[in-house]
């Protein structure tokens, strides 16, 4: 009975969208990003293109909000914002006021990521420099790297599983 009642505060739950959806784009996937069909398909978006900058305490505090929140998340491999948003959600039961950072490769996932719930790095993994963030900054990093070789998404498609190999560089977080 008491998972019903979590199910239904679930279904119930509104959250505030962000006004202006960003999608910042990194590195090697800004020439990809521009010359793709899909960015004509976004519309409502703000693009903005950051080149090889380092994701550093600045970067976060201005662009991000980081500054505002008693929590701080930067959510990798973030997909449509699952993860995110169950921690955005256990933290506002709690009270406390949440800033989330997303990070995908996929320029589909960061999109729906930023509509719904932050702004978002469409980058690859292996390319982001994270430069002097202060662990005592940061209170959480999640992660939870797709799955494609049970995804139906890509049903008949090579599945490469590119994603794995990306998930070792998640230590650059750790020094």
């Amino acid at each position: 009975m008491e998972e019903r009642q979590e199910f239904k505060k679930f279904i119930g739950y509104k959250w505030e969208k962000p006004k202006e959806p960003k999608i910042y784009i990194h590195g090697s996937r800004q020439e990809e990003v521009l010359r793709s069909r899909a960015i004509k398909k976004l519309q409502g978006f703000e693009f903005i293109l950051i080149g090889d900058r380092k994701i550093d305490m600045e970067f976060l505090r201005k662009e991000v909000g980081f500054d505002d929140a008693d929590i701080r998340v930067i959510d990798l491999f973030c997909g449509a914002g699952g993860f995110s948003l169950g921690v955005k959600m256990a933290c506002e039961e709690k009270g406390k006021k949440i800033a989330l950072l997303g990070i995908d490769a996929e320029l589909y996932c960061c999109a729906t990521y930023a509509r719904n719930l932050a702004p978002t790095i469409c980058a690859d993994i292996a390319e982001l420099e994270f430069k002097s963030i202060v662990p005592r900054y940061i209170t959480m990093v999640i992660g939870s790297p797709p799955c494609p070789q049970y995804s139906t998404m890509t049903a008949g498609m090579r599945k490469t599983p590119h994603y794995i190999d990306r998930f070792g560089h998640v230590r650059k977080l750790e020094k």
